[in-house]
């Protein structure tokens, strides 16, 4: 059996010793992915001593597509902290200092993304415990 394009320009697929058609691929993380339409942005939390009952970083998707985050940063303070990440589909009125998404991607850059960001935040409800995470003094 001959593998042709199903372009007419007679290009046939190669097959190694094990019978196994030979392909090439590019892999790119789904924030890569994102990035590259326009999809991915950052939010960053202000530098605040948050309180005890704060929020540090609140972002509320305000979109009917999913909201995907793929990595949340957490640096040491002057006390060893344990932070919890939450995750909730409560309707809450958040209140704090409003923080934009930036879009990852320089071609995108004026394209606002479709949710909501506070610092500071003071007003959350508690979601469900998705992760924890300890720093040390810095």
């Amino acid at each position: 059996m001959i593998i042709e394009d199903g372009k007419g320009n007679g290009r046939k697929a190669q097959v190694n010793l094990e019978n196994e058609l030979v392909t090439r691929a590019i892999v790119e993380s789904e924030i890569e992915h994102a990035s590259a339409s326009g999809n991915a942005y950052v939010w960053d939390s202000t530098e605040k001593d948050i309180d005890a009952g704060d929020t540090m970083l609140f972002v509320q998707n305000t979109s009917e597509t999913p909201l995907i985050l793929d990595v949340a940063t957490i640096n040491g303070s002057n006390v060893i902290c344990t932070w919890t990440i939450h995750t909730g589909a409560d309707i809450t009125t958040p209140s704090g200092t409003t923080v934009s998404g930036v879009n990852m991607s320089p071609k995108f850059r004026s394209v606002p993304a479709n949710a909501i960001g506070y610092a500071d935040e003071t007003a959350v409800a508690d979601g469900d415990i998705i992760d924890r995470v300890k720093t040390a003094i810095s």
